[in-house]
């Protein structure tokens, strides 16, 4: 966090959280809202591989074991270690696939929302679920009005009814929160969100499986997020999804999509009809 225009920045480390830091809205100067979550790892006991240091990480218990001479010194991110090999040398060994999992327990989604009053010096967690999905992105449009967007995969990872993309709301400073949106589909996934106004938010994101038949989700409330709509898109936009959206309030909303087969990224260009055009 930096709090002199980005000449210094400060690692706040918020040791209330059990689960991975993900997204961040910052509605004040003093009051902001973290999410942090995790999803299951494949139960494969290979599924968990580090390039090169030979490392890897037994998913029955979660124990790490390191190659002889290898020492972790250092955890990056669930995907990504520092290791020290023999000889002092530094290399980043990255996972080939799963998640490691926090303290709290074995290979279920994680789901929590942080929020701090006083510019992070202390820290209380409002919203906390495991099992059933992990949390994205969250945008505010006051620091009581909030909506965060949440995913679960679904099979064979978790249970059906589970499945599908969430938008989660509050409006008295995340004392309690709604579940205003499950769109129970296995793949459906919302990685951003963004506000227009209190009244009017953007939850983007897109339907994952075969290349062929992935498209983008622009799902769109102006009710501050007590009923939601999912908007149209042109032809384009198929085998694209949305990976973050951003607002100017009383100018427009666009979003950038990533083409899952050729892996270039376009902008789409969001209004007020539930209509997303490419800009």
């Amino acid at each position: 966090m930096s709090y002199d225009a980005g000449a210094v920045f400060t690692a706040i480390n918020i040791t209330e959280l059990q689960t991975e830091g993900r997204y961040g809205a910052f509605p004040t100067k003093s009051t902001w809202f973290i999410t942090s979550g995790d999803w299951p790892s494949d139960d494969n006991a290979n599924a968990f591989s580090y390039t090169k240091a030979g490392a890897r990480v037994d998913p029955s218990n979660y124990v790490e074991q390191i190659a002889p001479g290898a020492t972790l010194v250092k955890r990056r991110a669930s995907r990504v270690h520092l290791l020290q090999e023999p000889g002092g040398a530094l290399k980043w060994a990255t996972v080939k696939r799963g998640r490691l999992h926090a303290a709290n327990g074995g290979g279920e989604y994680q789901a929590q929302i942080a929020k701090t009053s006083d510019s992070g010096k202390t820290w209380s967690v409002v919203f906390s679920d495991f099992g059933e999905y992990y949390f994205n992105g969250i945008e505010c449009a006051t620091d009581m009005d909030c909506c965060a967007v949440a995913e679960d995969e679904g099979p064979p990872m978790n249970n059906a009814t589970d499945a599908g993309a969430y938008v989660f709301c509050t409006t008295d400073g995340g004392a309690t929160w709604t579940e205003n949106l499950h769109d129970l589909k296995t793949g459906a996934s919302l990685i951003d969100i963004a506000a227009f106004s209190p009244q009017e938010y953007w939850a983007v994101g897109g339907q994952f499986g075969a290349v062929s038949s992935q498209f983008p989700f622009f799902f769109h409330t102006t009710d501050a997020g007590a009923t939601w709509k999912n908007g149209t898109f042109s032809l384009d936009m198929l085998t694209q999804y949305a990976i973050d959206i951003t607002c100017v309030p009383g100018v427009n909303c666009w979003a950038n999509l990533l083409n899952a087969i050729t892996q270039e990224s376009s902008l789409a260009v969001l209004n007020n009809h539930n209509n997303a055009t490419m800009a």
